[in-house]
């Protein structure tokens, strides 16, 4: 399993939230398999963890987890998350307080479009089921919140070889990006077989 290490910072209270709903949404996720991290999460942690020349992290305002069609069924996630104090806002929506995270499912037709599962409404997403099925990267992540504490845990995000990953990862020639101030540090990380072994979505916060 391919793993990087990433401290980066957070610049603003927006981030501060939108790390916060990633973190949330890791943790409810930890124990299930077929589960990664999407969206712009997925795409700032693989810009971070494998730059490209002239493009910046990308920064989001939310979190988007890609779960299968089995867990949706399920409604773990949304359980949890329920119990970690969100609430539902549209099918696959939930809020807590500036805290955003979307639940997307991947498509059975190749098309975007809404999916009922048990009655609630996903996003259908194309490209997601081999996103979900191929063996994840895995971000050791530490996030350097604007109060001075610091959240670690780690973020399953699809290889960026896969037809879902690579088309956000890596925009289209000519679409260039200024160069972040901020000071994101990113390096290989030893498979978990010594002594800092975690299991993916355990964390520690300190300050």
């Amino acid at each position: 399993m391919i793993r990087r290490e990433c401290v980066i910072p957070s610049v603003s209270a927006a981030d501060d939230a939108a790390f916060e709903s990633l973190a949330d949404v890791v943790r409810a996720m930890a124990d299930l398999a077929e589960v990664r991290i999407v969206g712009g999460h997925m795409v700032g942690l693989l810009l971070a963890a494998f730059p490209v020349a002239d493009l910046a992290p990308r920064r989001t305002n939310d979190a988007d987890a890609g779960i299968s069609t089995e867990v949706a069924g399920t409604q773990i996630i949304h359980d949890r998350l329920i119990a970690a104090d969100y609430e539902p806002e549209g099918g696959n929506r939930l809020t807590r307080g500036d805290r955003a995270i979307d639940l997307l499912v991947p498509s059975l037709d190749g098309r975007f479009r809404p999916l009922i599962i048990e009655g609630r409404a996903y996003d259908a997403t194309p490209g997601l089921a081999l996103a979900l099925t191929s063996e994840p990267i895995v971000i050791d992540l530490t996030v350097a919140s604007l109060d001075g504490s610091e959240d670690r845990f780690d973020v399953p995000v699809p290889r960026s070889r896969s037809p879902w990953s690579s088309r956000r990862a890596h925009p289209a020639r000519g679409r260039r990006r200024r160069t972040s101030r901020t000071s994101i540090t990113c390096s290989r990380s030893a498979t978990r077989t010594g002594t800092r072994k975690r299991a993916a979505g355990s964390s520690t916060r300190h300050r």
